[in-house]
């Protein structure tokens, strides 16, 4: 998408997220999210799926570190996540 200029939206974030996520990419969906926040909106959906990434990696300290620094509020669904691990 970089290489043809075609802007992504927030439903792409989430299915690159996600895929990440499902595929064991820890790091490759952490970058995409930290060049995420950069340069495009980034939604309570688009945490969702990092604490999502997080905990199938068993990384809890780094999910209940993103979900008290989330510059918006951590909504029941991300708690819910955090809480399941």
């Amino acid at each position: 998408m970089i290489k043809v200029r075609s802007k992504p939206n927030e439903i792409t974030f989430i299915c690159v997220l996600s895929a990440c996520s499902h595929s064991g990419l820890i790091e490759n969906g952490l970058l995409v999210f930290h060049n995420m926040e950069r340069e495009y909106k980034v939604t309570i959906e688009h945490y969702g799926c990092v604490v999502d990434l997080l905990d199938r990696a068993g990384l809890l300290a780094d999910m209940k570190r993103v979900v008290e620094e989330m510059p918006i509020g951590a909504y029941a669904n991300v708690w819910r996540a955090l809480l399941n691990t």
